[in-house]
């Protein structure tokens, strides 16, 4: 699933990770909904994979949780 055996780039977790990123960079705080529906709109990307992508940036350090 990282690395996916047919080599698509754009289905991997680095590609989609990288995109969801870059929103959140782009928007600075943005609601969870609202980076899945610009990020769907884009690609097509199932919930399941967007958790997982988020999972991922959040483990690596990337992108932090803020509750307000």
């Amino acid at each position: 699933m990282i690395i996916p055996d047919n080599l698509n780039p754009e289905e991997t977790l680095y590609y989609k990770g990288a995109s969801i990123l870059d929103k959140i960079i782009n928007y600075k705080i943005i609601n969870v909904f609202e980076l899945y529906d610009l990020i769907n709109k884009e690609q097509k990307i199932s919930i399941q994979l967007f958790i997982l992508c988020l999972d991922w940036l959040y483990l690596i350090g990337l992108i932090d949780i803020n509750q307000s």
